[in-house]
């Protein structure tokens, strides 16, 4: 990631400031991040297909094992990619965007893992993969959407509200009171 960063910087004669850090809001980050998440998606929808007709040819274990391997590298790099990009995109509430994220990527996988042996039974294993990988080649244009209008939608929203958007719960609260703090002897008379 830091090199795709590093090229992209150099793309758009942009000095990287390591100290201070760079101002994204003239910086092509969805160019930066993104560049390199095409060859891990290859990697993962041909992985999960091959681990699924590996499986249906009853092939020697070590044809699945490499190919869990494969997608597991290349899938944790996805997950990388995505997170580092969200966090770049809303550096005020890190915390919340990693959150989202893994909430989003658990429930996607807890809704596979539900229909998995429905589809398994219908269309057999090496399909069921062949179909699971299908669908996650549909959220490719996504990304490029995302890569060509990223930038664009960023000035406009920041140029809408005149300010950096905050996160949501991040600033306290304008009247905010003391906490409430009780006594023994006050304690003692309500009793």
């Amino acid at each position: 990631m830091n090199r795709d960063y590093r090229i992209t910087a150099e793309k758009n004669n942009i000095a990287i400031d390591r100290i201070k850090g760079d101002d994204l809001s003239k910086f092509p980050i969805e160019h930066a991040r993104l560049r390199s998440i095409w060859y891990m998606i290859f990697v993962t929808t041909a992985g999960v297909t091959g681990y699924g007709w590996a499986l249906e040819a009853e092939t020697h274990v070590a044809v699945p094992l490499v190919m869990q391997f494969l997608i597991g590298t290349a899938a944790t790099g996805i997950f990388n990619i995505c997170g580092t990009f969200l966090v770049d995109l809303h550096p005020d509430c890190p915390s919340a965007v990693s959150a989202l994220l893994n909430l989003l990527r658990c429930s996607l996988s807890a809704s596979g893992l539900a229909v998995l042996q429905i589809i398994e039974n219908h269309i057999g294993i090496g399909w069921c993969f062949t179909l699971f990988s299908g669908i996650a080649v549909t959220t490719i244009p996504l990304l490029f959407v995302q890569r060509i209008h990223g930038m664009k939608w960023r000035v406009n929203d920041s140029q809408k509200d005149g300010s950096e958007k905050k996160c949501p719960g991040s600033e306290a609260p304008q009247n905010a009171q003391e906490p409430f703090h009780c006594s023994a002897k006050e304690t003692k008379e309500e009793v």
